[in-house]
């Protein structure tokens, strides 16, 4: 794994694969390397640890993604991962969109320009619940699609915690951004043993993770934290 960004208070331990980020320490298995870690700020790249990413290519939603986690709370510049949604007003409807922005139950907002090189990005989140999740996709309209997205959060446990999954595979349809999030979700959340460690767990306990713990209402996601 590669830890893009995490100070060397944030590493609980460099020999025994837990990592601290905010208030939240995860467990990334013995068998990562840690001590071979790049250490820098708050920052952790999950599908740079081996296991994770073996994982994640074996799942339908999250085979050609890069998963990070942030620690807002530790960044110089807090305002280069501001919740998106709340900037809203920096985005605009426009129907000269393609159909494959047509989304039911979504607000889409398109911030660039018309004219040459017509950049930009397409902000997408849910109408009923926009502190759930957002997508980012970035947008060119001389191509039919967009050559890259990502699905963002802040992790419920420690909302400072902001989990951002890069999409390269970016599909017509489009990517379920919110099964994506959810499945990234249910990853971090078994990876997660802060309360194992405060009730004096000395080797936190997680689930043997296969594929298939990372669908739907699979145990992980219902896991509250180790």
């Amino acid at each position: 794994m590669s830890l893009a960004a995490a100070r060397a208070d944030t590493i609980r331990n460099r020999t025994d694969g837990l990592v601290t980020l905010g208030t939240r320490t995860f467990d990334l298995r013995k068998r990562t390397p840690i001590q071979d870690l790049q250490v820098e700020n708050e920052f952790v790249s999950l599908t740079s640890v081996k296991w994770i990413d073996d994982l994640t290519r074996a799942d339908p939603y999250l085979y050609s993604t890069v998963i990070h986690i942030t620690d807002l709370t530790r960044l110089h510049r807090l305002g280069e991962l501001g919740w998106a949604p709340d900037e809203k007003s920096r985005f605009h409807g426009d129907p000269t969109l393609p159909p494959l922005f047509d989304l039911e139950n979504y607000e889409v907002g398109w911030q660039g320009q018309h004219a040459a090189p017509v950049r930009g990005d397409i902000l997408i989140y849910p109408r009923h619940d926009p502190k759930r999740f957002y997508a980012i996709c970035a947008f060119d309209r001389a191509n039919p699609k967009p050559t890259f997205c990502s699905a963002n959060f802040r992790y419920q446990p420690d909302r400072q915690l902001h989990i951002m999954t890069r999409i390269y595979q970016v599909t017509a349809p489009l990517n379920d951004f919110a099964e994506i999030a959810a499945r990234v979700e249910a990853l971090v959340r078994c990876l997660d043993v802060t309360e194992a460690l405060r009730a004096g767990e000395k080797i936190p306990r997680i689930p043997n993770l296969v594929p298939a713990d990372l669908a739907a209402g699979g145990r992980c996601r219902a896991m509250p934290s180790s």
